[in-house]
């Protein structure tokens, strides 16, 4: 009796401590590729009275540090509370007023995800240029939620660190980093989903030349967001300036 009672204990401790290996992996083996979307205008003159951009995509590609693969891709849509979705930015991003109510979840839900399913708190946070981790640490910071983002050396600057690594004076945009390394644009350009995986490709073909250990990565400022609204390609006008 007391073999199988010491039998089942083992048994239940190597579970456990499994269990606990997966989740305390080493954080920097996977890393969140995140790309946001949010209401826009054309220009500042036409942004209704009390509204403010609002996040209402978050795109999200996993990427394996160790295989240099693309584990998953994901679209959150979100809704927003303090501004509607203009005919200017449903020609951009492709996302109508009506597919966002009808497929949009609450910040509070979609950040929640993040935190849960993407272990957002602990993996390495990249992105390209500053725009994504300054805008979704504002949101988070008018819901007043902590213990979401990982702290600061544990983010990157894709962006920036691209342009270290081609030797550029002035970082470039998105798709003409993917037209240096000969990557095609998948999908379509200003959807979160599609531009995460199109950025984590970028990170996937800069990844085996990171030989210093993953703390350290250069979480190099540059791409400072401005408060306008276009992805254009000129980096005037435009909320999100890491696209172009």
């Amino acid at each position: 009796m007391l073999k199988s009672l010491i039998g089942v204990l083992l048994f239940f401790t190597v579970i456990s401590c499994t269990m606990l290996d997966q989740t305390w992996a080493n954080p920097f083996e996977l890393i969140n590729v995140i790309d946001l979307e949010a209401t826009c205008w054309k220009n500042h003159s036409e942004i209704p009275e009390g509204q403010e951009h609002e996040i209402i995509e978050i795109g999200i590609t996993v990427v394996d540090r160790k295989t240099l693969k693309i584990v998953s891709t994901e679209s959150m849509i979100v809704t927003p509370t303090r501004s509607t979705i203009s005919a200017f930015c449903t020609e951009l991003t492709t996302l109508t007023p009506e597919y966002v109510a009808a497929m949009g979840i609450p910040l509070e839900a979609a950040i929640n995800k993040l935190k849960t399913d993407y272990h957002s708190s602990t993996r390495m946070f990249a992105s390209f240029g500053d725009y994504d981790w300054k805008m979704l640490s504002s949101q988070l910071g008018r819901l007043g939620i902590e213990g979401i983002l990982p702290p600061e050396d544990q983010r990157l600057n894709i962006k920036t660190w691209f342009a270290e690594k081609m030797g550029i004076k002035k970082p470039i945009g998105m798709n003409r980093a993917l037209n240096r390394l000969r990557i095609p644009l998948e999908g379509t350009h200003h959807r979160g989903s599609d531009d995460s995986r199109n950025i984590a490709k970028i990170l996937i073909a800069l990844l085996p030349e990171l030989q210093i250990p993953a703390q350290e990565v250069p979480s190099a400022g540059g791409g400072a967001a401005s408060s306008s609204s276009t992805h254009s390609e000129s980096e005037t006008k435009s909320p999100h300036p890491s696209h172009l």
